[in-house]
Parts: C-alpha cells; structure tokens; sequence
C-alpha cells in the first residue's frame, strides 16, 4: 500500500485581516484555510486508490447525522463499503473556506473547528493535520460506538491509536425508539462496537479511480 502524502501549496494567501475594530477581534476573509478543502479532496482520492470503497458524491446529510452538524453544507462525499462492518465516512463540506466535517458510523461527528478569528493564532496547516489524522485512522482501523442507557441516554464514539483525543458524547434526547432499537441491534454485531477500517485493494485489481 502506498502511502499518503498532502499536496504541496505555493503562494497560499494568509486572508485579509483587520485588527483594529473596537475592542472585539474581527474575522477575516477565511481565504488562509483554503487549502484544507483541497487536503481533503487529496484524501478522498488517496482513499479511493488505496482501499477497496465507493465514492459517492453528490450525496444527502445522513439524517441521524443532521441534528448535530453545527454549520451549512455546500458538498457532501461519501465513502463506503460493500462489506457491511466496515465503517462509512461523510466529508462535509462548508460553504466557507476550510469548514469541513467528517461523519462516521451511526453517530460519530468529528468537526475541523478552527476559530477564524484575525487574533487567532491557529493555521490551516493544523486543520489539515487533524483532518488527515481522522480520515486515515477510520480508514485504517474504523471507529468504536456505544450506546449509553438512561434518560435521555448518550451515544459515545473514538477513535484509538491516535496521538489525540478523538472521541465524544451526544444526548439521545428526541432520538426515536425505533432508530435506538436498530442501532443497538447493528453495534451488537460489530467486535466490540467498532466499525472496521476498508479493506485495502488488490495491486491488480484494475481499479481506475
């Protein structure tokens, strides 16, 4: 298997930033995390040649996904398998440069935050470091999910082997007793709960991409 490498970005703009209005920092044009958007479509084909997946795009939101992602979505990419344990990702895409989220399972949500703000010190070089990370350990080793019982209960998700901590909790309040039901039965049949990573391909296998 070969392995991953992030494009390389020449004369990438830092954005137009303002500092000087008020008291309270301002935002800039997001033009500096521009170049995460493209990492991510490097990964989706780095995937796509590596492992034994379809990619699916345009596609809708998952609906169990829906009430938690927390910004607005001009592109969705799917990328599964035909094996049934094996995990399926959604890159979701912004509108904004560099807003990106990655969902996976029944419920796991790994959001690429980054503040944007003009006194924020933080990079698109870190964005893509964290998206990077989070792709290639759910394609090399999928993601665990459990159920919580209680009232409201919670839903909890991680990600192992990684030098951080990619995991979270969710409220199952308002989530119906039948889409509990069916997730409960799932994760049950997986090892542990966890959704297996892809299977890579086969080097003669004649995939195209």
């Amino acid at each position: 298997m070969n392995e991953y490498a992030r494009p390389v970005f020449a004369n990438v703009s830092e954005g137009a930033r303002s500092y000087n209005v008020g008291d309270q920092p301002t935002w800039d044009s997001g033009e500096r995390f521009r170049p995460v958007g493209a990492v991510a479509q490097a990964l989706i084909e780095y995937v796509d040649r590596e492992y034994d997946v379809v990619i699916d795009a345009p596609v809708a939101l998952p609906p169990t996904h829906a009430p938690w992602l927390g910004h607005d979505v001009s592109r969705i990419v799917r990328i599964s398998s035909v094996r049934p344990s094996e995990v399926t990702v959604w890159l979701v895409f912004g509108s904004a440069p560099g807003v990106l989220s990655v969902l996976a399972g029944f419920f796991s949500d790994f959001d690429m935050w980054f503040c944007g703000c003009d006194l924020c010190d933080e990079t698109w070089q870190e964005v893509a470091d964290a998206l990077e990370q989070v792709v290639l350990q759910l394609a090399r080793g999928g993601v665990a999910e459990s159920l919580k019982p209680g009232r409201p209960g919670q839903a909890r998700w991680s990600l192992t082997n990684s030098s951080r901590d990619w995991s979270g909790v969710i409220p199952l309040k308002g989530v119906r007793r039948r889409q509990l039901d069916q997730w409960a039965e799932e994760l049950a049949q997986l090892h542990g709960g966890r959704w297996s990573g892809w299977t890579p391909r086969v080097a003669d296998s004649g995939h195209g991409g």
